[in-house]
């Protein structure tokens, strides 16, 4: 940001016209990265409504983590 100010300021003709900035966006958010409580969370009200089973494949589609695993947390989540 440093260099474009210098660059628009150095020249007298470089604020005439139009200019584009363009800025780079964050990745997106891989497996590693998801919430593990937000699975939890949606883990335990899954669980309250539909069988262990059905629960952990919706959390498994939609957050990417490994089904296995969140089998056996949807598991000790109906225990509580």
């Amino acid at each position: 940001a440093q260099s474009v100010r210098e660059s628009l300021e150095a020249d007298p003709n470089g604020a005439r016209g139009e200019f584009v900035v363009m800025v780079h966006g964050a990745p997106p958010a891989g497996p590693q990265e998801a919430g593990v409580l937000d699975a939890d969370r949606l883990l335990s009200l899954l669980v309250a409504e539909l069988p262990v089973k059905k629960a952990a494949r919706i959390v498994a589609d939609v957050s990417g983590l490994s089904k296995n695993e969140l089998y056996q947390r949807a598991l000790a989540l109906k225990d509580q």
